[in-house]
């Protein structure tokens, strides 16, 4: 015998449940239902819609109070047939919308970031819109999804407890380039080469970052050198700037506990990542990283290459196996660079090392550029980093003279 919300529906019935399952439960079951006449842009389909939202909530109402039903028919049939919340979040066009796991949304304004309770009514709203926004429904087997919503890059993760979703506003091909850095004096070309070749050939970098200093710029330049196709994800401090960065680049800024930022920006599924300040308690999330295949470019505080080399290591000696993690530190990172902030106001890179480790397992590194002291210019200690070869058999062409 069909139960009261069978009748009451139409068609639809639903099991007895919380309010926020029962509605996330509405939605897919309409959802699956007329999401192919949404995307066809069929004749009438928004009566459609709402007629079917109304039954359903209905057979829903039956069984448990779900509160405003007719504000959250009105959500529901906005999130199906229209772009739901997005637009009001994009009023005055911010830098940045990101949803975290369809329960949280931020908005990054000019570097003042706010956040609050995602405005969809559920995950499978969200995950509704990313269809219709990219043309990819996200699951288990297609865990990432990457479009266009006007002046908006899109770019969606697949999480079992709800999707991560990046709008992020598409801007002039980024400023930082590693020609402008050696313009005005932040390492010679012949570094900037070398560095360059580094990331484009998938290795690691680690970035020390001194008092004052920020990486900002020398990661934006460096992401600048990626192919166009891969996805790179940057997560800044607040108040950063981001438009150094690339187009093709999804910024994100921190907020939230430690490790929490970095989990969502790994959820991305980044061919490459760029980390400004790894912070204390982040230290699950950065063996997760540093685990990952993609290239990565660390940011740390530390004066010098061999303090932020060792910082690197007590952070992943919190979870990996003391007697591995020296060479887990020498296998995620190819070269350390120390940057310094100057009296003029520019950033210098002073120092270029190679992470070396000894017969006894003791990590250390190994010069290859340093500033000459009480100058502006730099030298090569005589030492040709290991990583030439690699760089080179990986088919990115390097000019052996910036080792002259």
């Amino acid at each position: 015998m069909p139960t009261a919300g069978a009748l009451a529906g139409g068609g639809f019935e639903f099991q007895d449940a919380e309010p926020e399952v029962l509605i996330s439960r509405v939605f897919e079951a309409v959802w699956r239902r007329v999401s192919s006449a949404v995307l066809a842009g069929e004749a009438g389909v928004r009566t459609k819609v709402g007629g079917m939202l109304t039954a359903a909530l209905q057979a829903a109402s039956a069984v448990r109070s779900l509160g405003d039903v007719q504000g959250l028919h009105a959500r529901m049939l906005a999130e199906m047939v229209g772009d739901g919340p997005i637009s009001g979040l994009l009023e005055g066009q911010p830098e940045e919308v990101v949803f975290i796991a369809s329960t949280r949304a931020r908005v990054n304004r000019g570097g003042h970031v706010s956040e609050g309770q995602s405005p969809f009514t559920c995950a499978q709203g969200l995950n509704a819109w990313v269809r219709r926004a990219t043309g990819v429904t996200l699951s288990s087997s297609t865990v990432a999804a990457r479009g266009v919503f006007g002046q908006y890059a899109v770019h969606a993760a697949y999480e079992p407890s709800g999707s991560i979703v990046s709008l992020r506003k598409r801007v002039p091909a980024g400023s930082a380039t590693t020609e402008a850095l050696a313009r005005v004096g932040v390492a010679s070309p012949g570094m900037l080469a070398l560095l360059s070749a580094s990331v484009a050939s998938r290795m690691s970098l680690l970035i020390c970052v001194g008092p004052g200093a920020r990486s900002t710029w020398l990661m934006a330049s460096l992401l600048g050198g990626g192919a166009p196709h891969e996805l790179q994800v940057a997560l800044l401090s607040p108040g950063s700037d981001v438009t150094p960065f690339p187009s093709t680049a999804v910024v994100m800024t921190r907020v939230g506990r430690p490790g929490h930022s970095l989990d969502a920006a790994l959820s991305l599924g980044p061919d490459r990542i760029a980390v400004e300040d790894v912070e204390a308690g982040e230290a699950g999330a950065v063996m997760g990283m540093v685990s990952r295949s993609c290239s990565q470019l660390i940011g740390i505080r530390a004066s010098n290459s061999g303090a932020g080399v060792h910082q690197l290591r007590s952070m992943l000696a919190e979870t990996a196996d003391p007697a591995y993690v020296g060479a887990l530190t020498m296998r995620s990172v190819s070269l350390a660079v120390t940057l310094q902030h100057f009296s003029d106001g520019v950033d210098r890179i002073t120092q270029i090392s190679e992470p070396t480790l000894d017969d006894s397992g003791r990590l250390g590194v190994q010069d290859v550029f340093t500033l000459v002291p009480g100058s502006r210019t730099w030298q090569f200690t005589g030492a040709r980093p290991r990583c030439y070869e690699d760089i080179v058999q990986r088919g990115f062409p390097l000019d052996p003279s910036i080792f002259a």
